[in-house]
C-alpha cells in the first residue's frame, strides 16, 4: 500500500436497506390497505414517511462519508415510490454524504405494483430498469468509474484507496442471478483494482453467504458460490448485503457478508461501517432510529402470532400453553433478527421451550427456533 494512505483516517460508512417505501400518493389508508398489512411480514410501511425522515435525519448528525442503500427502496416498484425515494437520496447528498444504491428484487417490472385506495387495489405504474438507472443516476452511477452494460451493476471509488462494487443480481431477463457477462464484467474491474492498489468491498441486494441455513433459498444469489469465489480470489475486504430483513454476519473463508435488517421493521436499524482500507480491517454496528419502537414491536409480535399459531393449533397445543409459548418464538425471533445477544440458556431452560419440544418437536418453527437458540 502506498505510504501516502497509511495515515489517512478510516471511512465512515451508513448502510441501510429493504426500505420497501410505500408513497402516501399511493393510498388513504383504507381497508385495502390494511388488509395488505395484515397479512405481511412486519413491515412497519404506513410511518414510511417518518422513518426516513427519521434516517435522513440521522445521517445529518452523522455526517458520514458514504451512504449505500442495498436494495429494496420501493414496497413493489412503483414508480411514484422511486420518485419520493429519489428525494430523500437527494437530501442525504445534500448533507454531504455520497450516496450509493442497487435495486433489489421488488424495485424493477414488478408486476404487483399497487395503489390501494378504500377497499379497492389497482395497478400502479411500476420502474423499468432504464427509470431506475434514470432517477438513481446521481447516486452511484454518475460517479462510476465503471458501468456493467448488461445490468444495472457498476463499480465507484468510495476514495483512491478504496473502491466500492456493486452487483445487480436483478435483471429481468436473469432474476435472482448474477449474469455470467456481469461476472466477467466484475473480475476485470476486480483486476482495475489491484491495478489501482485500492481495496474493495462489494455489495448487492441478496446475500452472498447463506445467513441462515433454514432459509436461505431465495435470500442468497443463485449463483452465489461462483460469485464468493470472484470475490475471494480477489481479496475483498467484506461485502454488504440486504434481502432477508435479517441484522446477521456471515464469514467464510476470509470474506465476511454483512446483512444488514429492513429498516422498517422493528427496531428500525441500520448499520454504521468504518473501513480502514491501509490495514484491511472494518468495524460495523446495528444503531436504530429510536422512533416508533413499541408500535413496529407490536408488529412484529402481532406478525409472529399470526404465523406460529396454525401450528399450535395444528398440534393440539393446550390453550393455557399457546401465549407462552407465542412470547418465546416472538422474543427469540425478534432478538435474532435485530442482531442482538440473548440469553439462550434462559430460553432453553424453560416451560415455553419444553412445550414447543414437547407438542411441536419436528414442526418447522420448532426446528427455526432450535436453530437460533444453538447456534
Amino acid at each position: 500500500m502506498p505510504e501516502e494512505f497509511t495515515d489517512r483516517k478510516p471511512l465512515h460508512i451508513i448502510v441501510t436497506s429493504d426500505m420497501h417505501y410505500l408513497s402516501p400518493r399511493l393510498t388513504n389508508g383504507g381497508t385495502a390497505f390494511w388488509k395488505l398489512m395484515e397479512q405481511g411480514d412486519g413491515k412497519y410501511t404506513e410511518a414510511g414517511q417518518m422513518i426516513m425522515e427519521a434516517f435522513v435525519q440521522a445521517v445529518q448528525e452523522e455526517k458520514p462519508d458514504a451512504v449505500l442503500i442495498c436494495g429494496d427502496l420501493t414496497f413493489n416498484g412503483e414508480l411514484l415510490s422511486l420518485q419520493d425515494m429519489a428525494a430523500y437520496c437527494r437530501r442525504l447528498k445534500e448533507a454531504g454524504s455520497r450516496v450509493f444504491v442497487i435495486c433489489g428484487n421488488h424495485d424493477i417490472e414488478n408486476r404487483t405494483a399497487a395503489a390501494y385506495f378504500g377497499d379497492k387495489v389497482r395497478a400502479a405504474e411500476s420502474v423499468t430498469a432504464q427509470t431506475f438507472l434514470s432517477l438513481m443516476a446521481p447516486y452511484g452511477y454518475d460517479d462510476a468509474l465503471f458501468r456493467d452494460p448488461d445490468s444495472c451493476s457498476y463499480a465507484a471509488a468510495l476514495r483512491d484507496d478504496l473502491w466500492l462494487l456493486v452487483l445487480d443480481a436483478n435483471t429481468p431477463e436473469c432474476p435472482g442471478s448474477l449474469r455470467t457477462e456481469t461476472l466477467q464484467w466484475a473480475e476485470t474491474v476486480l483486476q482495475q483494482a489491484q491495478k489501482a492498489d485500492a481495496r474493495v468491498i462489494s455489495m448487492s441486494h441478496q446475500n452472498v453467504l447463506v445467513q441462515n441455513e433454514m432459509m436461505y433459498r431465495g435470500f442468497v444469489i443463485n449463483n452465489h458460490e461462483e460469485t464468493e469465489a470472484l470475490l475471494k480470489k480477489y481479496d475483498v475486504l467484506l461485502h454488504l448485503s440486504g434481502h432477508c430483513h435479517l441484522s446477521h454476519v456471515s464469514v467464510s473463508g476470509g470474506l465476511s457478508d454483512i446483512c444488514t435488517e429492513s429498516l422498517v421493521i422493528w427496531p428500525l436499524s441500520y448499520g454504521s461501517l468504518r473501513v480502514d482500507p491501509s490495514r484491511g480491517t472494518f468495524v460495523y454496528e446495528s444503531r436504530s432510529l429510536n422512533i416508533l419502537q413499541e408500535e413496529s414491536r407490536h408488529r412484529f409480535d402481532e406478525t409472529m402470532r399470526r404465523m406460529v399459531m396454525p401450528t399450535l393449533m395444528g398440534k393440539g397445543v393446550p390453550q393455557e400453553k399457546i401465549p407462552a409459548m407465542i412470547s418465546l418464538a416472538s422474543e427469540v425471533s425478534a432478538l435474532y433478527f435485530a442482531g442482538r445477544r440473548m440469553d439462550r440458556a434462559f430460553y432453553l431452560n424453560s416451560t415455553a421451550w419444553r412445550d414447543w419440544c414437547e407438542w411441536c418437536g419436528g414442526s418447522f418453527w420448532h426446528n427455526y427456533i432450535k436453530l437460533i437458540l444453538e447456534t
